[in-house]
């Protein structure tokens, strides 16, 4: 996973999460309402370009956006949320939802 935030900037957050889908012919281990209750914020935002998101909410995107992929494994120790609680709870969440898989 990308550690900068690689976002497309001039379209909305639920295209970015589009453009993360790897074969749409095929149903993915994640969806985009997956993504938004990790982080419900990105709900909130769905609709606003991707580029004036906070930093913050740029590198949730892009986990989401990688997750939209359905990759078979994928490094995150480095990622961090400064002062975010409701980010670092949906981490919390995507760990043991990754553990059931």
């Amino acid at each position: 996973m990308p550690e900068s935030r690689d976002v497309f900037p001039t379209v909305t957050v639920r295209q970015n999460l589009e453009l993360g889908i790897k074969d749409t012919r095929s149903p993915n281990r994640w969806s985009i309402g997956d993504m938004y209750n990790f982080f419900p914020r990105l709900k909130e935002r769905e609709d606003t370009a991707a580029g004036v998101l906070s930093g913050g909410e740029q590198q949730m995107l892009t986990l989401c956006r990688t997750l939209m992929g359905d990759p078979d494994m994928m490094g995150h120790g480095s990622i961090v949320f400064h002062g975010n609680a409701e980010a670092l709870a949906s981490n919390h969440a995507m760990r043991k939802e990754w553990l059931e898989v």
